[in-house]
């Protein structure tokens, strides 16, 4: 899988520059960069203070986002499509090149999860003299693969509480490689009038609650009937009308059978947001409701009330949220809420639940709502 990336340092020739350079790599997914995002802040600084240009590499999902908040900190970012990074050679093979000619001293890979075949092999391409990066946590190498973990990394940051929220972790690896002790962060969206012209390109009428009824990955799905039955709830209880939010190449027939199947107005979105128009539309909508997406880690950090079904996997990394998101509520199966009051039992859900997303009830999706709308501001 590092062919390419041996060939793109066999035929490439490293840059010369007045300062030493720091790659920050943060390719994953919305979601997860939210869940970082105000950790790049310290670190750039630090390494400003060090007299270090710091470049970051991110998913081109998150540019426009990345450039309205960050763009005061004055660094060149690349940007990097996964998609053709994973599909096609020559395009992977280009950016590889990039990677070893920058000329890195150093490189941060922040991600806890990381990727062999993405992030992990973009610090390799890099080829520089200080690797910084997760301890290996167990859930993604094989036994074979430890050696070459230890290889790649030359400093690695020991995970203190596997089943800890993100944004703690985040924090923790921060500190590692800044050598400070920072132990808050606000990690809140701001809600933005980014005037995208959503809103008057398609006659948006509010009030409205958004329903987010895909996932990129198949196993994060729950039946499109559930979504039906909750949205008519809402529309006939509260009458806010639903908007329907999706990608076009993972969600497109969903959202179709949604429409196909909801008696009652709608706008079907899909396909048609960015990620700032979508950002705009949570801040301004009552109610988010999405499985495991981006789009429900947008509701929360804007505080938009927000509603996500879940099936138990990486449970406590990444919902439910902290009890200040009060706005923010999380749905899991019953079986699985049965096993967890059971604390012993919660190390056997730090990757990996054997639940579906289909176990979730609409009753308990329902109940999340009537509480968030009775109850919370």
């Amino acid at each position: 899988m590092y062919f390419l990336g041996f060939l793109a340092v066999l035929f490439s020739k490293k840059s010369k520059s007045k300062k030493s350079k720091v790659a920050i790599i943060r390719i994953d997914h919305l979601g997860d960069y939210l869940l970082w995002r105000p950790c790049l802040k310290p670190m750039v600084a630090y390494f400003k203070s060090l007299n270090k240009e710091v470049i970051f590499i991110g998913n081109n999902v998150i540019k426009q986002l990345f450039e309205l908040e960050m763009g005061y900190l004055k660094m060149t970012p690349i940007w990097i499509n996964k998609s053709k990074f994973n599909n096609n050679l020559l395009y992977r093979f280009k950016h590889l090149q990039t990677m070893y000619r920058h000329n890195f001293e150093t490189v941060i890979n922040p991600t806890l999860s990381r990727a062999r075949t993405f992030d992990d092999a973009l610090v390799w391409a890099c080829k520089a003299k200080y690797n910084i990066g997760w301890a290996w946590t167990g859930n993604r190498y094989k036994n074979h693969e430890k050696l070459w973990n230890r290889y790649l990394y030359t400093q690695t940051c020991k995970l203190v509480n596997k089943t800890q929220f993100e944004q703690l972790s985040n924090i923790q690896f921060m500190n590692f490689v800044c050598h400070s002790n920072i132990v808050n962060l606000n990690f809140y969206l701001k809600p933005m009038s980014i005037q995208t012209n959503v809103f008057k390109k398609m006659e948006i009428l509010e009030p409205f609650f958004i329903i987010f009824p895909g996932s990129g990955n198949n196993n994060r799905r729950w039946n499109i009937e559930n979504f039906v039955t909750v949205a008519t709830f809402i529309y006939q209880t509260y009458n806010y009308m639903p908007i329907i939010c999706g990608t076009l190449n993972s969600d497109k027939n969903v959202c179709e059978l949604f429409s196909n199947n909801f008696k009652f107005p709608m706008i079907n979105l899909c396909g048609k947001t960015n990620v700032l128009s979508l950002i705009e539309l949570c801040s301004r909508a009552k109610l988010v409701v999405s499985v495991d997406t981006g789009a429900f880690h947008i509701a929360s950090a804007l505080q938009t009330p927000c509603v996500g079904i879940f099936n138990g996997d990486f449970y406590g990394r990444f919902s439910p949220y902290p009890q200040n998101y009060t706005n923010s509520k999380s749905c899991y199966p019953q079986s699985f809420l049965a096993e967890i009051n059971d604390n012993q039992n919660l190390p056997k859900f730090e990757n990996f639940s054997p639940y579906k997303y289909d176990d979730v009830s609409t009753a308990q999706v329902i109940a999340q709502i009537k509480f968030l709308f009775d109850n919370v501001n």
